[in-house]
């Protein structure tokens, strides 16, 4: 990714640069594009599977009911499965990309 200064030019120097790379293009996306999403959908989808099926906040409605929601439950918890296998290859590719960056500046420092 290059980066572009405010009158339009490249910005060479900072597309070099390593703490940059480091802090901004790896932690910083990483932490942005995968662990807050991730703990916001774990966090948020756990509460609403309580709601749903704690029987004291639901009442004492039907049968139908109680099994529709329990449904909805399950779909929920479905969804979220879904998720995680599908962005668990970006999951993995974002960690990956930080462990690899780290050895390569390492190797770099050393003149390999």
């Amino acid at each position: 990714f290059l980066e572009i200064t405010p009158g339009g030019e490249l910005n060479w120097s900072l597309s070099n640069n390593l703490l940059y790379n480091k802090i901004y293009r790896q932690y910083t996306e990483l932490l942005v594009t995968v662990v807050i999403p991730l703990l916001a959908l774990l966090c948020l989808n756990c509460r609403i599977f309580a709601a749903v099926t704690n029987k004291e906040i639901r009442g004492s409605g039907s049968i139908a009911r109680q099994k529709k929601e329990n449904n909805l439950a399950i779909i929920l918890v479905a969804i979220v499965m879904v998720f995680f296998c599908c962005h668990s290859l970006k999951f993995f590719l974002s960690f990956y990309k930080v462990h690899v960056t780290s050895k390569t500046v390492y190797c770099s420092t050393l003149g390999l």
